[in-house]
């Protein structure tokens, strides 16, 4: 853009008699074309390194909140896990405890006896 805005002065230069005009023109131009170059370039740069530090973030991120699930399915599978024993193991002890009281001769009650069917009248 520099090159560019000083060869477009040159040859104004060559056509225009004035040397302070073509200076000045040359200079405004020059500086012209390097300060749009100059910000283009800078903010094409700009948001390109924004772009890529955004998707590594992301891609960080998602990475992060994936393994913080993989860690909460893996406490939930344990938690399970865990309650299906214990389950079997009150389910053996209330089996044994069953056993043991089928094993115990039961006390006379002092209820009435069970009818048979028999009315005593």
């Amino acid at each position: 853009a520099v090159c560019a805005g000083i060869g477009i002065a040159l040859l104004a230069c060559l056509h225009v008699g004035s040397t302070a005009t073509v200076i000045s023109e040359l200079v405004l131009t020059s500086l012209l074309g390097w300060t749009l170059a100059t910000l283009v370039l800078d903010l094409v740069w700009v948001l390109a390194v924004a772009g890529v530090r955004w998707h590594l973030a992301q891609c960080c991120l998602e990475r992060r909140v994936d393994q913080r699930w993989h860690k909460v399915a893996q406490k939930r599978a344990d938690k399970a896990e865990a309650m299906r024993m214990a389950a079997t193991r009150a389910g053996d002890c209330k089996s044994s405890f069953e056993d043991q009281a089928k094993a115990v001769v039961p006390a006379p009650s002092l209820e009435e006896p069970p009818n048979d069917g028999v009315d005593d009248f």
